[in-house]
């Protein structure tokens, strides 16, 4: 699973869903259930820039404090603000 989180917006019509992706994250495997259907993996993979970084890295600490065998973290990708260097790519 891919969990993308949003950049910074500055209004309500820039945001591209309205609900918070913890929610989808806990949803979708009941969702896949009731369809016959499951996910290759259960490993997840978390992306996010600006604002997205942020949440990125607090719904790594969500994943990582309850829910670690139910959703393993593959891997992180998370950047924005003073992290985001010329020098740093």
């Amino acid at each position: 699973m891919i969990i993308v989180s949003h950049w910074t917006i500055g209004a309500n019509r820039e945001c591209p869903s309205e609900s918070f992706q913890m929610e989808g994250i806990l949803a979708v495997k009941p969702y896949l259930k009731a369809i016959d259907r499951k996910p290759e993996s259960d490993e997840v993979f978390l992306v996010g820039y600006s604002q997205g970084g942020s949440t990125t890295l607090g719904v790594m600490r969500i994943l990582q404090d309850e829910f670690t065998k139910e959703l393993p973290i593959k891997a992180l990708y998370a950047g924005g603000g003073p992290y985001d260097t010329p020098w740093a790519k």
